[in-house]
């Protein structure tokens, strides 16, 4: 496999990375298909204008894509000042040493291959040389673990609602940390050590972050001790359900946040830990999840696309997002926790199900009438 990251220098270069979004984000995800233009195939927008695109070929084949924003290029746009909160970190760094990292894809057959790793570290070396010291980017809950391995951080941002990928969870990259980078083994610790050494910033940078929005597991369990004082894991012994929750995180969403969207392809399993979501289906039935609840496990259990809408209810909500890839391990051993495991989600479905049978009835019943 032959892997080679270049970066847009002409405008077929650029228009054959938007078609690789269309594929990607349209036909495949089933996204943005409003703002598509349908014509070409293309999915542009208007951070594209200031932005030096990145794509990676594997044989000459297009397969991933990412977008680089960086403020000394051009002023940051209102919707990446929204998103990521750069106001916080103008004590310690200047908007030219800020990058935003964006729409990073990589087409589904690649998917699992070193290609996104080598996309990354190509970012790291160009923060490196543009001088950047903190970067940018967002993603859903099932990419967190990918993100933070990679060594971004979480940080006092808000989780946010995307109208088209739900819940966005910001993170920054500290480039001046690389004690940290080495710490967690991140893929790009050597090529950030071979760099300027920048400790001063860094710290600098590290006492702005705050207090992140989306904790650990084992962080949650030790400030609210109540994530596993719900039903969901009833029957289940501690150490059985910290093997469950193991690389889970819990997170807040705010009333009216879309916390699933039907159609997706992730397929993380939420458990609600407190207030409560809509479940929607596309015929508009509604039933309602509460503490101890599950939603997303028909997605997993079937290996399936979203099959309904998920959102917060009128008080919001506390989450925790189970690992699928842990999950999936774990049901695929023939123990008694895996047999348990299955049980309580085939249980959650069943409530669910059983639910909107209510709801229809009654519904049908109101027509009758």
């Amino acid at each position: 496999m032959n892997i080679e990251i270049k970066m847009a220098a002409t405008e077929a270069d650029r228009e054959a990375i938007y078609r690789l979004r269309y594929e990607i984000y349209v036909e495949e995800m089933h996204i943005f298909g409003a703002v598509a233009d349908h014509e070409r195939k293309m999915l542009i927008d208007p951070n594209d204008a200031d932005a030096r695109l990145m794509y990676a070929l594997v044989d000459g084949e297009f397969a991933g894509t990412l977008r680089l924003n960086l403020g000394k290029d051009a002023p940051f746009s209102q919707e990446f000042e929204e998103t990521y909160n750069f106001e916080r970190f103008r004590p310690a760094a200047t908007d030219a040493q800020m990058m935003a990292i964006t729409r990073f894809m990589v087409k589904e057959k690649f998917r699992g291959s070193p290609v996104s790793y080598y996309m990354i570290e190509e970012c790291a070396r160009i923060g490196i040389r543009e001088g950047i010291e903190v970067a940018f980017c967002d993603c859903q809950p099932h990419l967190i673990r990918y993100y933070q391995r990679i060594g971004f951080q979480g940080y006092e941002c808000e989780v946010y609602n995307d109208p088209e990928f739900g819940i966005m969870v910001p993170h920054a990259f500290v480039f001046g940390d690389a004690g940290y980078l080495k710490s967690i083994r991140s893929p790009v610790y050597p090529i950030i050590e071979a760099g300027p050494e920048y400790p001063d910033k860094g710290r600098k940078i590290n006492e702005l972050m705050g207090r992140t929005n989306v904790r650990g597991i084992e962080a949650a369990e030790t400030s609210e001790n109540n994530v596993y004082d719900v039903p969901f894991f009833e029957g289940f012994e501690t150490s059985d359900a910290k093997k469950i929750t193991s690389r889970g995180y819990v997170f807040d969403v705010k009333p009216g946040d879309r916390v699933i969207r039907q159609g997706q392809t992730a397929r993380t399993v939420f458990v609600v830990l407190s207030g409560s979501l809509e479940v929607c289906n596309d015929q508009g039935f509604c039933t309602a999840a509460h503490p101890g609840d599950v939603v997303g496990e028909s997605a997993f259990l079937l290996n399936s696309r979203r099959i309904a809408d998920v959102y917060a209810g009128d008080e919001g909500a506390r989450m925790l997002s189970l690992d699928e890839s842990r999950l999936q391990r774990l049901v695929n051993k023939p123990t008694p926790l895996a047999a348990m495991l299955l049980l309580n989600l085939s249980k959650a479905l069943a409530r669910k199900m059983a639910a909107m049978r209510t709801l229809t009835t009654k519904a049908a019943l109101s027509l009758a009438a």
